[in-house]
């Protein structure tokens, strides 16, 4: 991580620390809403994500009125931040780097365009309709520490049933 992630870390920290600290603080009762609340802008039931790119997750064990708690995980450390249900970090109607996205679909795999693994290590593809009785019907040749390994893959570039960081994606255009 970069002094420059480190320091937006921080920045979140601070942020969501003195927001909880004036919520506890306060006696005040919330004043009535006039105004219809939106709808949520995030769909909470699939994969999320900041605005920034962070992995974050749900945390369900913190359970505060029209407030989500999130779990980001950067730096090796969890840490929570707490987010309004339309997924905004700071109700300002700015985009923040720490606002709640939705993980935008990735575009699908051409197997015809040039492909790698999640974890940028180059797939020479051999063919794509390999015979088998499973869905492994792509073979390629994954370039390993200098070594090309026969490896299969599902025509949509899955290694396995899970997410996996042997899975293809095709290779970005600035790579190439």
């Amino acid at each position: 991580m970069d002094t420059n992630e480190l320091k937006a870390l921080a920045k979140m920290l601070t942020y969501a620390s003195d927001t909880l600290s004036a919520m506890l603080e306060s006696d005040a009762e919330p004043a009535e809403a006039t105004v219809k609340p939106e709808p949520p802008t995030v769909d909470w039931s699939k994969p999320i994500q900041t605005r920034g790119g962070l992995k974050v997750e749900l945390n369900p064990r913190i359970n505060i009125k029209d407030i989500v708690a999130i779990t980001v995980f950067e730096c090796g450390q969890a840490v929570n931040i707490f987010v309004s249900l339309n997924g905004e970090f700071a109700e300002d109607g700015e985009p923040h780097e720490f606002d709640i996205i939705n993980v935008p679909e990735p575009p699908p795999l051409d197997l015809t365009k040039p492909v790698q693994t999640r974890d940028g290590r180059r797939v020479r593809i051999l063919c794509t309709d390999r015979k088998s009785g499973t869905d492994y019907s792509v073979v390629g040749l994954l370039l390993d520490e200098g070594i090309e390994r026969a490896r299969m893959w599902q025509p949509t570039g899955h290694y396995s049933d899970y997410d996996n960081i042997t899975d293809l994606v095709n290779v970005p255009a600035e790579q190439l």
